[in-house]
């Protein structure tokens, strides 16, 4: 069965103090995002990771392509593509 790709990338590595509209803003360059959040620490309130949900499936593949290695205010982000099987 091939795996299914979606339109959301998995980001880790971000600054714990990046807000869901730093994370959506860092990702417009690479096209339209529908939106993008960071899960955050329930005692801490710090961002742990972030989700970004494309408008173009292919957009979250030029994503991990293109970020992935890439920094955001001083820290390098892994970015991994979302896949079901």
């Amino acid at each position: 069965m091939e795996p299914v790709v979606t339109d959301t990338v998995f980001v880790r590595g971000i600054p714990s103090d990046t807000t869901d509209e730093q994370l959506l803003e860092r990702f417009a360059d690479v096209g339209p995002v529908k939106h993008a959040y960071c899960l955050r620490d329930k005692l801490t309130h710090r961002a742990k990771y972030g989700f970004v949900k494309f408008a173009i499936r292919e957009d979250a593949q030029v994503a991990v392509d293109t970020l992935s290695g890439a920094l955001m205010n001083g820290k390098k982000m892994m970015i991994l593509s979302i896949q079901f099987i």
